[in-house]
């Protein structure tokens, strides 16, 4: 006696439930396999379509991921999740306003949706807008506490605000949260990065390089922060880091040690001293001009681990 053949809904539900599990492990091309497959049976369902726009995307084949999500706007026009891709794609083309557009149409169809809020957040980033990317972040923690990307945007996003100790806890608290994933290791790497710890940074980097050895972008990264961590570099990372924090940068300091000297000279202060001083400054210019040089020969002759 034959065994039953599977059923339509049967072999629908096992091809579309493949094809998301294989989307979320970022098998890209499996997924891509099983949802057209799901979709032979299912050619209307906007979602499939989405589902099979992002694995396009993951697969970097940005033209057919846009017809995919264009597909499934058309079909469902109040689709937030083919609403939400088809803005990151805009994003990635760098058509901000196209972008910033279709999310503000997608939060008026959700509000409640944490990612909404976390891909806008990411714009503002990328913009610039920063004070406007840290008010969508926390607003997503608010509908999600614990939503770890948020946690790891904001921790990113707070550093380059310099500040040092909320970047940290958020950053930490979203590897908590998902302690095995790369880009929660590397979101917490860039925090601790742009923070001043970079022997932390290089840890969490290099975590991140180990899940995911092929992301070039963890492993330039990783490279800047083994630099920042190696002796002869190390003063030139915190005098960089300094720097970057004050008004006008590398210019208000010179600015500064021009007008300081001028004081000195006309002040009770030995000259011996203020030469001294002199002297020690610009020695330490000419140390930050050959750091560079220094740490690209060391890395040559001791590449990172």
């Amino acid at each position: 006696m034959h065994e039953p053949q599977p059923t339509f809904d049967l072999q629908f539900s096992a091809y579309a439930q493949s094809g998301q599990h294989f989307l979320e492990i970022e098998r890209y091309d499996l997924a891509e396999r099983d949802l057209r497959q799901a979709l032979l049976y299912a050619p209307e369902d906007a979602y499939l379509h989405v589902l099979l726009g992002r694995a396009l995307d993951g697969l970097d084949r940005t033209a057919e991921a846009e017809e995919e999500a264009q597909t499934a706007v058309r079909l469902d026009p109040e689709s937030v999740p083919g609403i939400l891709l088809l803005g990151k794609l805009r994003m990635d083309q760098g058509r901000h306003r196209e972008a910033e557009q279709l999310w503000l149409d997608a939060l008026r169809l959700d509000p409640t949706e944490p990612v909404l809020y976390l891909n806008y957040a990411i714009l503002m980033r990328k913009t610039g807008h920063l004070d406007k990317a840290e008010r969508l972040l926390r607003r997503c923690l608010v509908l999600d506490p614990e939503y770890a990307p948020a946690h790891g945007i904001l921790a990113v996003i707070l550093a380059e605000k310099n500040r040092t100790s909320d970047a940290t806890r958020h950053g930490e608290r979203g590897l908590s949260l998902e302690p095995d994933r790369d880009i929660a290791h590397a979101q917490l790497g860039i925090t601790y990065l742009q923070t001043g710890h970079p022997f932390k940074a290089r840890y969490h980097l290099r975590e991140a390089l180990r899940l995911d050895p092929r992301n070039r972008g963890i492993e330039e990264t990783f490279h800047v922060a083994d630099r920042a961590t190696r002796a002869v570099y190390l003063p030139f990372y915190f005098w960089s880091l300094w720097v970057s924090r004050i008004p006008g940068k590398q210019f208000a300091v010179w600015g500064a040690y021009v007008v300081l000297i001028s004081v000195l000279r006309s002040s009770p202060v030995p000259q011996n001293l203020v030469a001294a001083f002199s002297v020690t400054y610009l020695a330490f210019m000419i140390y930050t001009w050959a750091a560079t040089p220094l740490v690209n020969l060391w890395v040559r002759v001791r590449p990172p681990q």
